[in-house]
């Protein structure tokens, strides 16, 4: 009952630790007294200490006329638990004089030895200049002793005023972990420190606004002092309710980047239809674990006018720095630049009232200000520079990227290795064309012109891009389009450069050169080496990939240069729910990935695994009866002898229970009982089809799983299930490292290395091309080079009509995007997941011939388990690799010698 009480006690009262520099003191005059079993006396430095010693009854403090602002609506007091511990002593905080005051318990807010400021709320109907005040303790079995510095009374900024936590009137009500502290202060010196440590905690703040229907945003800063990013989501609640997906803050995730602000404003109008918003009694910032640090200032409730007013303020500031910046720019920049930069200057000076026109406006002028910064001083008409893969090139940010001339990459043979040339044009330039000459290696060896493929770099517009420390809305690099000849003016313009290195290539170092040209004249040459190593990668590779393809266009030529593309990545184009229908051949034809036209190519290029039937019945979900067995059955009998026929027998699976395991316990056992049966009966009708699940650890019996796709775990949480022949195959969906958009370029690459480093047998995800979700008004696919929100939608988990709608997961479940022609356009994500998986291949190369070098043990410098624990540094993973390949190579010349 007592804790109750005190939870109850908290949401009324106010404590924050005591800044230093306030003043708290007692009149000289002051009256004080003690009544029962308690003493006190004055200290030197004016403060005043309160014993009670052990007893029944109320050993209480009493003083007497204290001054009170007849205007005030709180009584501060500055008070330390002199103990070192906690003690089990109820103290009561109360008003003698009557009705002044209501009775607070205060206990609980108290921490030991250290000075703490409470917030006690006064009765505004009391109008009273003085007022009697005493703290008691209730029956104490221990004694205890009690420093108070003073009182002071006064009037508390509301949540409409907007909390700068400067004081304990200018902080409201917390409870929970939750200090005002002199660091990490986004305005004035202090914020409010939110120390949340242990599994689920939580810090709340008590609104002393509780209707916030006048109102319409809530806004807050928050500082992240880690040097990375949140290891994991910490989520903003309202009364105890979620925030929908759909929210200004979607999820109510909060996420900042390291060592570093974030602002954060909460529509209101996007509130659920749960929260009442009459009767707003909780703002609450909840985290999971692992341990954190928050710093929260600046917290306010704006009304419409206000939100209206300060956002058009802070726009005026942005625009001020930016027509600034412009002008100053263009006073080196050549004659078209100079002309672009001052015509942006005069368009943003006179464009405040059009908020749409103003942010493209701004957008101009930053891409501007970029370009200007690496043509500064060159004479040239066309700068370019070579950057990593890795490296994601926005045009409204500064370019800061060296690069070697020539730019070196290496690869092995039957490789594919990239790099991007990013062109600064420094006038408007028509009809630019970019091509490759052939690579000239040793002894007149070459590697064709042919062998190297060129694609612009289009960029999609991101909205609600919040999931993630990098993310960010705006215009995003994703799509690798068609080489054609393109307009450069204004910006930045990345191209994509992919060598193919045949097998056998003769090891070496070949040079060559991409030229950028206009009408048939050399604008630029970009020199550039492949270094090509004594080995090639094989045809088949080790690593197993199920990234879930299910797109068949019906034009052959179209299906076929959609398979090569996956292939080009090593990826399989064989879906994870193939025949999910329960198809009988009939009614429902059967499905197949890929198309059995195409199934003796994707062979040849290296398929290694291939999905035929996905265990579920729709008619009644994950239970199987005797006539879905039959249909199983029949397709088997039919199917097997065709994939023997084509060899292929050893890379087929037959693929079940999606997620089985997040499910309610009850559910979970009803389902693993139903995957036992059919599995027994697959295993033993069918001893040769492989059977695998894709979610997390299935609790049955390893001999029924041959392969099982898992989120990334330690090798010891795998090994029952490795022990027997089994193999584990790490599956990403949101994590990061990830396949989002918004994540770093280095995020999808190092999943493979994540697989190596852990014994992963291959990697997986969910889907690949979600041609439903794109949203494309009157279905008309976008062809610049610029795709914007209302071209596409870019957050494709699904439609944006669907219940299912997921703003914040940017390019979810989509690795390609649509072509005009019915086929498909690969993305920058896919390319690094491609250059992830050849590392791989790398590594089993290497563990082939050397199974305890010590190169395969990756360090933990590089990549780790956990929520954002991987190297972002090209160079690094670059070097590594090349070490792991100089070992291949050594180990060969031994071998042939």
């Amino acid at each position: 009952m007592r804790n109750a009480l005190s939870f109850l006690l908290l949401m009324l009262v106010s404590t924050v630790p005591a800044p230093a520099e306030d003043n708290f003191s007692f009149p000289q005059d002051q009256k004080v007294r003690t009544v029962g079993n308690a003493v006190f006396e004055k200290l030197e430095n004016g403060n005043i200490l309160f014993s009670a010693k052990p007893g029944k009854g109320w050993p209480q403090i009493i003083f007497q006329d204290v001054p009170v602002d007849p205007e005030a609506d709180r009584l501060f007091i500055r008070i330390k638990q002199c103990s070192p511990e906690k003690k089990d002593i109820p103290v009561l905080a109360e008003s003698v004089t009557a009705g002044a005051m209501p009775p607070r318990y205060i206990h609980s807010l108290l921490k030991p030895g250290k000075f703490v400021d409470l917030a006690l709320k006064l009765n505004p109907s009391a109008q009273r200049k003085k007022m009697t005040f005493r703290i008691a303790c209730s029956s104490p079995k221990t004694a205890g002793a009690y420093e108070i510095s003073g009182f002071r009374s006064g009037k508390i900024r509301t949540l409409a005023d907007g909390w700068g936590f400067e004081n304990p009137a200018d902080s409201g009500t917390s409870v929970g972990p939750a200090e005002i502290t002199g660091e990490y202060a986004f305005r004035g010196k202090k914020s409010l420190k939110l120390d949340l440590k242990g599994a689920n905690n939580c810090v709340e703040l008590i609104p002393d606004i509780t209707d916030w229907r006048p109102y319409k945003q809530l806004r807050f800063t928050l500082y992240n002092p880690q040097p990375v990013p949140n290891l994991k989501t910490r989520i903003l609640q309202i009364n105890g309710k979620y925030l929908p997906r759909q929210c200004s803050i979607p999820g109510g995730n909060l996420t900042v980047k390291p060592e570093s602000h974030s602002t954060f404003v909460l529509d209101l109008d996007t509130l659920p239809a749960s929260v009442n918003r009459g009767k707003i009694t909780r703002i609450q910032f909840f985290k999971g674990s692992p341990n954190t640090v928050f710093y929260l200032d600046e917290m306010k409730l704006y009304t419409a006018e206000e939100a209206e007013t300060s956002s058009r303020n802070k726009l005026r500031e942005e625009i001020g720095i930016l027509i600034r910046n412009l002008r100053e720019n263009s006073v080196h920049a050549g004659a078209y630049l100079k002309q672009r930069l001052d015509e942006t200057a005069v368009l943003l000076e006179g464009s405040l009232q059009d908020l749409k026109q103003v942010k493209i406006h701004m957008t101009k002028a930053r891409e501007l200000l970029a370009l200007t910064a690496v043509l500064k001083g060159r004479p040239e008409p066309l700068v370019l520079r070579g950057v990593p893969p890795t490296e994601k090139i926005f045009r409204d940010r500064t370019f800061n990227a060296a690069s070697a001339v020539p730019f070196r990459i290496s690869a092995a043979g039957n490789e594919r290795e990239s790099f991007q040339i990013v062109a600064f044009p420094d006038r408007k330039m028509t009809g630019v064309t970019v091509s490759a000459r052939a690579l000239s290696g040793p002894d007149g060896t070459e590697i064709p012109a042919k062998n190297v493929r060129i694609n612009p770099v289009g960029y999609i517009e991101l909205e609600n891009s919040t999931a993630y420390s990098s993310s960010r809305n705006g215009f995003w690099p994703e799509v690798l389009q068609h080489n054609r000849p393109l307009d450069l003016a204004d910006c930045l313009q990345p191209y994509w450069i992919t060598v193919y290195v045949p097998s056998g290539q003769k090891a070496g170092v070949y040079r060559g050169t991409v030229d950028f040209s206009m009408k048939g004249k050399i604008l630029a040459r970009f020199p550039y080496e492949v270094r090509v190593f004594n080995f090639s990668l094989p045809v088949r590779g080790k690593c197993l990939t199920f990234f879930d393809w299910r797109y068949s266009p019906k034009d052959p030529a179209v299906r076929r240069r959609c398979y090569d593309l996956m292939l080009d990545c090593r990826l399989n184009p064989t879906g994870m729910y193939v025949n999910g229908n329960a198809q009988d051949g009939k009614r429902k034809p059967y499905q197949f990935h890929p198309h059995p036209d195409d199934l003796e190519h994707c062979l040849k290029r290296g398929m290694n695994l291939m999905c035929i039937w996905y265990l579920f019945d729709p008619a009644a979900p994950f239970q199987f009866s005797r006539e879905y067995y039959a249909k199983v059955k029949t397709f088997l009998e039919y199917f097997l002898p065709v994939l023997k026929k084509h060899n292929a027998a050893d890379i087929a699976v037959v693929n079940g229970f999606d997620e089985i395991m997040h499910q309610d316990p009850p559910e979970v056992k009803k389902r693993l009982g139903e995957a036992v049966k059919i599995c027994s009966w697959l295993k033993h009708d069918f001893p040769d089809v492989k059977l695998c699940n894709v979610g997390k650890k299935m609790t049955i019996s390893t001999d029924l799983m041959d392969i099982w796709f898992l989120a990334a775990l330690p090798k010891e949480k795998t090994r029952d299930l490795t022990g027997k022949g089994g193999k584990v195959c790490f599956y990403s969906v949101y994590g990061n490292p990830g396949l989002m958009i918004d994540l770093p370029g280095m995020a999808p690459r190092i999943l493979a290395w994540q697989g190596v480093k852990y014994d992963a047998a291959g990697i997986a995800y969910y889907s690949t091309y979600r041609p439903w979700a794109f949203n494309c008004p009157g279905g008309k696919i976008p062809t610049s080079i610029n795709w914007s929100s209302r071209d596409i939608n870019a957050a494709t988990y699904a439609g944006r009509r669907s219940s299912k709608y997921r703003p914040t997961r940017q390019g979810d479940g989509n690795l390609f995007w649509p072509d005009v022609d019915g086929g498909v356009l690969p993305s920058i994500r896919i390319h690094n997941v491609r250059d992830g998986i050849e590392d791989y291949e790398y590594f089993a190369l290497l563990r082939e011939s050397a199974p305890n070098h010590p190169l395969l043990s990756i360090p933990d410098s590089i990549v780790m388990l956990g929520s954002d624990r991987y190297t972002k540094d090209y160079g690094k993973v670059s070097s590594y690799r090349e070490k792991v390949a100089e070992a291949i190579e050594k180990l060969n010349r031994s071998a042939n010698r």
